[in-house]
């Protein structure tokens, strides 16, 4: 070791980790240093008449950071010390008070706002109305795997002024539908009663249909025509497609008799594909403003239409899905340019020739009916298969599917084609969604309950434990429901669900298929004791 660096050393300073700190040559005075706090290291100070004006080392710039750093500290120790004197008051745990409050006294509304504030009160205020048994099979394990409910939105009423009450289609054994009145009291909860007339609404009796229709997938009912419509999932080798028409009593529009259901119709799709491997998975009853057409179906082979004269057309190329067909040997388009298996569809909002459809295929898919079979549909990617679907507004569409995957989409985003002029996919950013849910929960099931009230804006969606989340279309958050949290974990996914408007209440009820019972949900408040 030289003489100069023992001689350097002697002056040397060292933090607590060894390290130098400055090498003064012997000077111990460190006044005209200052530490950088993120480099951990000294520099000189210089004065600020000879340093330059933008420098951070002029002795001005120290000085001003020290004192910014002595005022940071003490709003920190301040707010060290207030931590436990803030308290959240228990106003805000009561949503109508809180939301209402904050509306007063905010410009800016956050997810207990405007769009939101209704769906969390009605949440928030749901309870059990009650529930119907279906069927006496104690051995049979799952829930009921599709449902229709009809109520005020189809003018239902009972002929006499007793009660009110809603119809419900159901199947119990997936291929023969069962019928079954809704009465309620004055509380909004199923009533049935044994000592009333044997055609009473309020019997607790279950209305069997003579139609048969195995593997049934769907329920609807289209208000035009007055009929119901079932679909069969069992491969197409005559018949796929059942309507019939609940007679009414007496001429009476809103009082229907259940269990005598006449015109019975089957329609077959046999034509259209000349093979037994195409079943149908769902269906859409047309809107009013669509009279020549009944329903949209959704096969495994893509969409259907089927007109009032009960003629059937397709709506996109036949391109049935095969579980072993291998992708190597199909063209690229032949699997994008339309869907396949599909499993749910919706209409258009506002215009009706517009058809949505999502499937087995990780896409949303939008279909022009006007528009030739040939004509390839356009389409966006989801991140998993679209299992159900919802328009929620002109522009908005609500899809879920496995992967937990549920978000809202921009219609208006969807590209304008899906092959250019050589027929290869185009390449172009992919539209994302506009809202995603992440506290729903689904991780591989394809048959699930879902349905959604643009009224109260919420989605009621199944998910993988059994129980049922409801969650705002406005935030994608879900919504505390003490009623649902109650009802426990079912093991398996809810199948059906549906909102409905009962006869006499003002706002929709939720009603789920558990089991083999049929449980209404309804706001309201509990039972109060005497």
């Amino acid at each position: 070791m030289t003489k100069d660096y023992q001689a350097a050393l002697s002056g040397t300073k060292f933090d607590d980790f060894g390290g130098v700190l400055a090498i003064t040559a012997g000077v111990t005075d460190l006044s005209s240093f200052s530490k950088d706090e993120e480099k951990r290291k000294y520099f000189k100070v210089e004065r600020s008449s000879t340093a330059p004006s933008a420098s951070t080392w002029s002795s001005d710039a120290v000085k001003r950071r020290k004192v910014e750093h002595q005022a940071n500290e003490v709003v920190r120790e301040r707010d060290w010390e207030l931590r436990h004197h803030i308290k959240r008051h228990k106003l805000w745990d009561y949503t109508v008070a809180s939301g209402t409050l904050q509306r007063e006294i905010r410009d800016d509304l956050s997810w207990e706002g405007e769009g939101n504030l209704k769906a969390a009160a009605w949440a928030g205020g749901l309870e059990a109305k009650g529930e119907v048994r279906f069927g006496n099979n104690h051995r049979r394990s799952g829930h009921l795997p599709c449902l229709w409910v009809g109520g005020q939105e189809q003018g239902l009423e009972t002929a006499v002024a007793y009660t009110t009450w809603g119809a419900l289609y159901i199947a119990v054994n997936e291929e023969t539908p069962v019928g079954s009145y809704l009465p309620v009291d004055d509380d909004g909860k199923l009533s049935f009663r044994e000592d009333v007339a044997l055609d009473s609404p309020r019997r607790p009796v279950r209305h069997i249909e003579s139609t048969r229709c195995p593997h049934m997938s769907s329920i609807m009912y289209h208000e035009a025509s007055h009929r119901i419509i079932l679909t069969s999932r069992q491969p197409v080798n005559h018949f796929g497609l059942h309507l019939f028409s609940p007679p009414r009593s007496r001429g009476t529009e809103g009082a229907w008799i259940l269990g005598e259901a006449a015109n019975h119709q089957n329609l077959s799709f046999f034509r259209l594909w000349g093979d037994g491997h195409v079943g149908l998975n769902t269906c859409k009853p047309a809107p009013p403003s669509l009279p020549h057409l009944i329903c949209a179906v959704g096969t495994s082979s893509g969409l259907v239409s089927v007109s009032t004269d009960e003629s059937v057309s397709l709506l996109t190329s036949h391109n049935p899905y095969r579980s072993n067909q291998s992708r190597g040997h199909t063209p690229y388009h032949q699997h994008t340019r339309d869907p396949r298996d599909v499993f749910d569809l919706d209409f258009h909002s506002t215009n009706p020739n517009i058809l949505f459809s999502g499937g087995r295929q990780p896409r949303v898919w939008i279909k022009d009916t006007r528009t030739p079979t040939s004509e390839p549909c356009r389409h966006i990617a989801h991140p998993s298969s679209a299992a159900r679907l919802r328009a929620i507004s002109e522009n908005q569409l609500l899809v879920c599917g496995p992967q937990s995957a549920m978000a809202i989409y921009d219609v208006r985003f969807f590209p304008t084609s899906s092959h250019d002029d050589n027929g290869t996919p185009p390449r172009r950013p992919r539209p994302g969604p506009l809202l995603k849910f992440p506290e729903y929960v689904n991780g591989a099931h394809l048959d699930v309950g879902f349905d959604v009230s643009r009224e109260l804006g919420i989605a009621a969606a199944a998910q993988d434990d059994g129980t049922v989340g409801l969650f705002s279309l406005a935030t994608g958050r879900r919504l505390p429901c003490p009623a649902m949290e109650a009802r426990g974990k079912m093991g398996t996914p809810i199948k059906s669900l549906m909102f409905q408007t009962v006869p006499g209440e003002n706002s929709q009820s939720l009603f789920v298929g558990e089991g083999l019972w049929l449980r209404k949900y309804s706001f309201g408040t509990r039972e109060l004791d005497a």
